[in-house]
């Protein structure tokens, strides 16, 4: 390899490489960022003036106005399969470091499937592939590009998911959430999908949560869910969760291990508070549309 510096114009973008989504804020901040520090790694191209790697620092460079930018020509023959795989390696490691923006999740996911394809000559087929299956077409990419086996796993996973969830990752939602829940009952996924992508669920916690009371307390789960997925007040957000809260304690409590003490306190409370519920309840049903 070599370095050099090379009018900007003089290389272009690989209209191959895997990161279709750019974050424009990330450049701007990028360019930003070069005016006062310059750009501390070449881009990488080939003998053909064609970017391997650093298409966002190019980018970076042509919003700050450089006439030149520096390079590294790598005078290598790369396959097909080996010039994506470097261009993942380098999204996936040295582009999300530094405060640097990530690959989006969709991009990601189809850059494995890509790497898949080209590897073994098989397609991943989304939806219709068992978790057995898939680790098989994935076998030796995860270590080639230092990553877990269950982290590409993921991946993949979403490209099985709805036309309305992948645009909503596309557009930034974390998969996270999308990965959140899976851990929720089957009856209740394609509704909690749609309140993620409507943008009525807006906290992973709820998510994970949710997930966890729908298989402890399944009696519960429907009022939860109503909850999550209906946009109340922070006020009645708060009595509803003390609600669940208060109702989970007492089916939870061994009432035979209090203490005469404990019997007491606890009943003065509970008597206390069924005064405040009456009179709770009785301002809501007046205020009830009729």
């Amino acid at each position: 390899m070599r370095t050099e510096q090379v009018s900007i114009g003089s290389i272009r973008p690989d209209p191959k490489q895997p990161r279709k989504i750019f974050d424009e804020k990330h450049i701007k901040g990028l360019a930003r960022s070069l005016e006062v520090e310059g750009i501390i790694n070449p881009v990488e191209v080939d003998t053909n003036g064609m970017i391997i790697t650093g298409e966002c620092r190019w980018r970076a460079a042509k919003l700050a106005g450089w006439k030149k930018v520096p390079i590294i020509v790598n005078d290598t023959e790369l396959s097909k399969y080996e010039r994506l795989r470097r261009q993942m390696a380098e999204n996936l490691h040295q582009s999300a470091a530094g405060g640097a923006s990530p690959m989006n999740a969709i991009d990601v996911a189809n850059g494995y499937k890509r790497m898949i394809k080209m590897k073994t000559g098989k397609d991943y087929t989304a939806g219709l592939l068992s978790r057995g299956e898939v680790y098989g077409l994935m076998k030796g990419i995860p270590e080639e590009l230092g990553i877990h086996a269950t982290t590409m796993y993921s991946y993949l996973r979403l490209l099985d998911e709805p036309e309305h969830v992948l645009e909503d990752v596309k557009k930034g939602k974390p998969r996270t959430y999308y990965e959140a829940i899976s851990y929720a009952p089957e009856k209740y996924r394609d509704r909690l999908k749609e309140a993620v992508s409507e943008g009525k669920i807006t906290r992973r916690s709820d998510l994970q949560r949710f997930a966890r009371l729908a298989k402890t307390k399944p009696e519960r789960a429907e009022i939860e869910f109503l909850r999550i997925t209906q946009q109340q007040s922070d006020d009645a957000n708060r009595v509803l969760n003390r609600a669940v809260e208060l109702s989970l304690a007492l089916k939870a409590a061994n009432f035979k291990k209090f203490s005469p003490q404990d019997r007491e306190m606890v009943l003065f409370q509970l008597n206390s508070l069924l005064g405040t519920l009456r009179n709770y309840v009785g301002v809501l049903k007046e205020k009830l549309p009729n």
